[in-house]
Protein backbone atom coordinates (compact mmCIF):
# COMPACT_ATOMS: atom_id res chain seq x y z
CA UNK A 1 0.00 0.00 0.00
CA UNK A 2 1.16 3.27 -0.75
CA UNK A 3 1.03 6.65 1.40
CA UNK A 4 -2.23 8.10 2.22
CA UNK A 5 -2.26 11.81 0.45
CA UNK A 6 -4.17 14.27 3.10
CA UNK A 7 -6.59 15.13 0.31
CA UNK A 8 -7.90 11.46 1.42
CA UNK A 9 -8.11 11.95 5.15
CA UNK A 10 -9.62 15.87 5.30
CA UNK A 11 -7.39 19.06 5.76
CA UNK A 12 -8.26 18.59 9.38
CA UNK A 13 -5.99 15.65 9.60
CA UNK A 14 -2.37 17.03 8.41
CA UNK A 15 -0.75 16.92 12.31
CA UNK A 16 -1.80 13.38 12.59
CA UNK A 17 -0.10 12.32 9.37
CA UNK A 18 2.78 14.58 9.92
CA UNK A 19 3.15 12.97 13.32
CA UNK A 20 2.78 9.06 11.12
CA UNK A 21 5.01 10.10 8.40
CA UNK A 22 7.78 11.18 10.96
CA UNK A 23 8.19 7.66 11.83
CA UNK A 24 7.04 5.32 8.64
CA UNK A 25 3.83 5.17 9.98
CA UNK A 26 0.70 5.31 8.71
CA UNK A 27 -2.37 7.37 9.31
CA UNK A 28 -5.51 4.57 9.36
CA UNK A 29 -8.65 6.15 9.98
CA UNK A 30 -10.39 8.98 12.42
CA UNK A 31 -13.11 7.61 14.48
CA UNK A 32 -14.85 10.81 16.25
CA UNK A 33 -12.12 12.15 18.39
CA UNK A 34 -9.87 9.49 18.35
CA UNK A 35 -7.10 9.18 15.35
CA UNK A 36 -5.61 5.29 14.95
CA UNK A 37 -1.79 5.61 13.51
CA UNK A 38 0.43 2.46 12.80
CA UNK A 39 3.93 2.35 12.88
CA UNK A 40 6.85 -0.89 12.20
CA UNK A 41 7.63 -2.53 15.27
CA UNK A 42 11.45 -1.50 14.09
CA UNK A 43 10.47 2.18 14.30
CA UNK A 44 8.65 2.21 18.12
CA UNK A 45 11.63 4.89 19.48
CA UNK A 46 10.69 7.03 16.94
CA UNK A 47 7.28 6.80 16.75
CA UNK A 48 7.17 7.32 20.71
CA UNK A 49 9.13 10.29 20.24
CA UNK A 50 6.79 11.91 17.68
CA UNK A 51 3.80 10.73 19.37
CA UNK A 52 4.75 12.37 22.38
CA UNK A 53 5.67 15.81 20.55
CA UNK A 54 2.02 15.21 18.90
CA UNK A 55 0.67 15.40 22.17
CA UNK A 56 2.17 18.32 23.05
CA UNK A 57 0.81 19.71 20.12
CA UNK A 58 -2.31 18.44 20.20
CA UNK A 59 -3.16 19.43 24.48
CA UNK A 60 -1.80 23.11 23.64
CA UNK A 61 -4.56 23.46 21.00
CA UNK A 62 -7.16 21.79 23.15
CA UNK A 63 -6.01 23.98 25.88
CA UNK A 64 -6.76 27.58 23.99
CA UNK A 65 -10.52 26.15 23.54
CA UNK A 66 -11.01 24.63 26.89
CA UNK A 67 -8.13 24.01 30.00
CA UNK A 68 -9.53 20.43 31.01
CA UNK A 69 -8.90 18.59 27.72
CA UNK A 70 -5.97 16.81 26.83
CA UNK A 71 -4.45 14.56 24.04
CA UNK A 72 -4.20 10.65 25.70
CA UNK A 73 -1.93 8.22 23.88
CA UNK A 74 -1.69 4.72 23.59
CA UNK A 75 1.05 2.55 22.20
CA UNK A 76 0.81 -1.18 22.01
CA UNK A 77 2.24 -3.59 19.66
CA UNK A 78 0.92 -6.97 18.60
CA UNK A 79 -0.26 -9.11 15.47
CA UNK A 80 -2.92 -7.33 13.11
CA UNK A 81 -4.20 -7.37 9.89
CA UNK A 82 -4.00 -3.89 7.90
CA UNK A 83 -5.67 -3.08 4.46
CA UNK A 84 -8.65 -2.95 2.63
CA UNK A 85 -12.08 -3.93 4.28
CA UNK A 86 -15.32 -3.23 3.80
CA UNK A 87 -18.36 -4.08 1.35
CA UNK A 88 -17.25 -4.38 -2.14
CA UNK A 89 -17.15 -1.11 -3.75
CA UNK A 90 -16.89 0.46 -0.29
CA UNK A 91 -13.89 -0.77 0.88
CA UNK A 92 -11.88 1.70 3.10
CA UNK A 93 -7.78 0.94 4.68
CA UNK A 94 -8.43 -0.49 8.35
CA UNK A 95 -6.95 -2.09 11.11
CA UNK A 96 -8.30 -4.98 13.05
CA UNK A 97 -6.48 -7.50 15.53
CA UNK A 98 -6.58 -8.23 19.24
CA UNK A 99 -3.50 -6.45 19.78
CA UNK A 100 -5.81 -3.89 19.14
CA UNK A 101 -8.26 -4.81 20.93
CA UNK A 102 -6.24 -5.16 24.02
CA UNK A 103 -4.70 -1.63 23.10
CA UNK A 104 -8.27 0.11 23.48
CA UNK A 105 -9.63 -1.94 26.61
CA UNK A 106 -6.72 -0.79 28.97
CA UNK A 107 -6.61 1.86 31.14
CA UNK A 108 -6.57 5.01 29.96
CA UNK A 109 -3.39 7.53 30.94
CA UNK A 110 -2.29 10.63 29.40
CA UNK A 111 0.29 8.28 27.58
CA UNK A 112 0.13 5.09 28.33
CA UNK A 113 3.02 2.48 26.13
CA UNK A 114 2.34 -2.02 26.46
CA UNK A 115 3.99 -3.52 28.55
CA UNK A 116 5.30 -5.56 25.06
CA UNK A 117 7.01 -2.09 24.11
CA UNK A 118 8.37 -1.25 26.95
CA UNK A 119 10.15 -4.18 27.40
CA UNK A 120 11.07 -4.07 22.94
CA UNK A 121 12.60 -0.33 23.79
CA UNK A 122 14.40 -1.31 27.11
CA UNK A 123 16.10 -4.64 25.37
CA UNK A 124 17.58 -1.89 22.83
CA UNK A 125 15.53 -4.47 19.86
CA UNK A 126 14.54 -0.80 18.82
CA UNK A 127 17.00 2.06 17.53
CA UNK A 128 13.98 3.63 15.76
Amino acid sequence: MGPIQSSEVGPDRSSELKAAAAADGRFIKAMGDIVLLSFPIDRAAAAIQELRSFQERGTKLWHFFDERCRVQVKVGAGTVQCGLMGAPGAERIDLVGNALNALFKATWSDFDISPGVAALLADGQNAG
